[in-house]
């Protein structure tokens, strides 16, 4: 019997399966691994969302703009996640030395990318980058008016197509840190993400996704499954790691802007940044593609508030 996992285990997160599926795949994930990591990555993924989405109400009236970052110090790992704070009642002083906030009108930034997809200078490769400025990742390229969808900025923007063996298609970038480590200094520094997505068939359910990681080696050494995989892989590799996602329902229409802070240590030679896009229909028949456009980065310096 050929099975659709994905759609399968989906469909059991969601409590849509029948009996008999269900003894299937509990049986399956018994007795194969690499079944039961991609049933934990769909879950780990699904849980972070949905305490996400349950906390924000707290956390409007605590901040601006929430955002989850770890950062490795002297060898270990400050950490926070969002079911563990929701679980807590988001007490404020829990996260006040792991998690990283910006707060608006507080500071100045530089840019360290722009990218609209103009151009002839863009290049995008199939496969994860390798080289500093190099794009790559899931199959995606450049085009204009689409579906009744215009670019957020400019004239092109980045089709990102559905993947049949993947819930999420992806596209990654290396940045280079090391010219920026006057700009740095000593001391860590915050960076911002800011990326636009849009779906190219209305009427389901879409997930966008941000991660950022900062490296000490160079772009040869960062394998794809660390930005793919969940919370185990980069906490081995990563000297900062951030992540942030959202859920958009059925029907929406318009671009949606997703923001990312990241707190970067000294020593960071690399950031790679991910953009994830996602329709949550498990069949892979009924997957669309999404528009990625105006993704930027800045570096932050936070002044002291009055």
């Amino acid at each position: 019997m050929n099975t659709d996992w994905n759609d399968l285990i989906q469909h059991y997160i969601a409590e849509q399966t029948s009996e008999e599926e269900t003894r299937r795949l509990e049986a399956a994930l018994k007795v194969d691994d690499a079944l039961a990591d991609l049933y934990l990555r769909h879950t780990e993924l699904d849980v972070a969302l949905e305490a996400e989405a349950a906390s924000a109400e707290v956390m409007r009236e605590l901040l601006t703009v929430p955002m989850v970052s770890w950062t490795r110090r002297g060898g270990h790992w400050l950490s926070w996640r969002p079911l563990t704070a929701a679980a807590a009642g988001i007490v404020f002083g829990m996260f006040c030395t792991s998690v990283v906030w910006a707060y608006a009108g507080n500071g100045r930034s530089w840019s360290l990318l722009r990218e609209s997809f103009e151009g002839d200078g863009f290049r995008w490769q199939s496969g994860f980058p390798k080289q500093m400025g190099q794009w790559g990742g899931d199959e995606a390229k450049v085009v204009s008016i689409e579906a009744g969808v215009n670019p957020k900025d400019g004239a092109r923007m980045l089709k990102l197509d559905p993947v049949k063996t993947d819930l999420s298609s992806r596209t990654h970038c290396i940045v280079d840190l090391q010219n920026q480590q006057k700009a740095f200094g000593s001391t860590t520094r915050q960076i911002e993400l800011r990326a636009s997505f849009h779906p190219s068939v209305l009427g389901k359910k879409d997930r966008y996704v941000l991660r950022a990681a900062a490296f000490a080696d160079g772009p040869e050494k960062v394998e794809e499954r660390w930005m793919k995989e969940m919370w185990g892989e980069i906490d081995e590799h990563a000297l900062a790691y951030a992540a942030r996602g959202v859920s958009v329902p059925a029907g929406t229409d318009g671009w949606q802007t997703i923001t990312l802070m990241i707190d970067v240590p000294p020593g960071s030679r690399i950031l790679v940044i991910s953009m994830w896009a996602a329709t949550m229909d498990g069949k892979p028949a009924n997957r669309a593609a999404h528009y990625l456009d105006d993704v930027r980065l800045s570096g932050v310096i936070n002044e002291p508030l009055p």
